[in-house]
């Protein structure tokens, strides 16, 4: 497995938000497999897929790519839409999540973790007090010295 990032045709993007994704998605498209058949690949569905990046086309699970700079996981992670996101976790297609975090000086990853989708119940996202429509928080503790917080504005 290649940690270090793929920069090829990263030019035409201009943000460092567009190219981080590119980078970040390209990397699990190329080393990324399924952990619930063990099919070699997962392929990429369309970008802005609502709460999916990728599917497996042996079992048809669908995974969700959340990425950062950093050394491991922190207890916050950025996500999309409540309303979107309670919707899909109540769904069959439920989607497992994919945390990756990478060193932006090495562009290489640190971290790749799965957490499986029936971790994800309503009972864990967390509606914020501040009234942004499109604004949601989701905290799951893996034990007590690891929680994950999404959040999104």
């Amino acid at each position: 497995m290649d940690l270090r990032f793929n920069h090829a045709n990263v030019s035409e993007y201009k943000s460092n938000a567009q190219i981080a994704r590119v980078l970040t998605e390209r990397w699990v498209h190329l080393n990324g497999y399924c952990p619930n058949c063990g099919a070699e690949k997962v392929h990429a569905f369309k970008n802005n897929a609502p709460v999916a990046d990728f599917y497996c086309a042996s079992c048809s699970e669908q995974f969700e790519l959340k990425s950062n700079i950093a050394k491991k996981v922190g207890s916050k992670v950025v996500d999309g839409a409540y309303a979107t996101m309670i919707e899909r976790i109540q769904s069959d297609s439920n989607p497992h999540f994919f945390f990756l975090t990478y060193d932006k000086t090495s562009w290489k990853v640190n971290n790749f973790l799965i957490i499986p989708k029936h971790y994800f119940t309503p009972s864990i996202i967390e509606k914020p007090a501040v009234p942004v429509k499109e604004l949601f928080i989701v905290k799951y503790s893996f034990s007590k010295h690891m929680e994950i917080l999404f959040v999104h504005f």
